[in-house]
């Protein structure tokens, strides 16, 4: 079950290359096993959002020199760097790396970016869901379970936070409190591309649950 991420200020080209190779092992809904949360071996996240249902778009600092093309991917990054060097507190220069970093699965570098990024601006809910999604992969559910939740409380319908946390539900066998978040979030985005494949997730958690109950 791939989450959705927000890659508004991530490197163009990092998004085509490891996106690509990331969605050949992760496609959703490609088979039961991919689909199925409880499969141990299968990815919990995949590093692309949701494009319909995030409104992300991706794009560098303003600053960004024109010297610099989409084709060159080291030089974006050493670029970031170099804006952060020059100011920490950059927040869109550290939203850019972690979001690198992320797509590449350099966790233990993205998450400290992410974490820095909430210290300068803790209503920032794109970084904190993002963090959510490093957590949810290293095996702290309920630590992912409580950045989501706290960023439910800034802003209720945000789609990627409805989405994810219903992955994180499910994680944590919680199947009733799943179906609701996802319904919510359905609502809401009901043209996405991951709508089949959430109604189809709803459906077996309704049997499981269901089944659960009579036995």
């Amino acid at each position: 079950m791939k989450l959705l991420r927000d890659y508004r200020f991530v490197v163009p080209t990092l998004v085509l290359v490891a996106g690509s190779t990331i969605i050949a092992l992760n496609q959703f809904g490609a088979n039961d096993s991919k689909a199925a949360l409880a499969t141990p071996l299968a990815p919990k996240i995949i590093a692309l959002a949701d494009l319909d249902a995030a409104g992300s778009k991706q794009e560098l600092p303003s600053t960004h020199p024109p010297d610099i093309g989409s084709s060159n991917p080291v030089q974006q990054i050493q670029f970031l760097r170099t804006l952060l060097n020059e100011n920490p507190d950059d927040e869109m220069a550290l939203m850019g790396l972690a979001n690198a970093s992320l797509m590449i699965r350099r966790f233990d570098d993205a998450a400290p970016l992410y974490e820095r990024l909430l210290q300068l601006n803790p209503q920032h809910i794109d970084a904190r869901s993002n963090l959510a999604s490093i957590k949810l992969e290293q095996g702290n559910v309920d630590e992912a379970r409580r950045l989501l939740e706290e960023n439910l409380k800034l802003s209720p319908d945000d789609g990627a936070t409805l989405f994810n946390l219903g992955v994180v539900y499910v994680e944590l066998k919680n199947h009733s409190q799943a179906v609701k978040t996802w319904q919510q979030w359905l609502a809401a985005n009901p043209n996405s591309a991951l709508a089949v494949g959430i109604k189809r997730r709803i459906n077996e958690l309704k049997i499981s649950f269901s089944t659960s109950s009579n036995e």
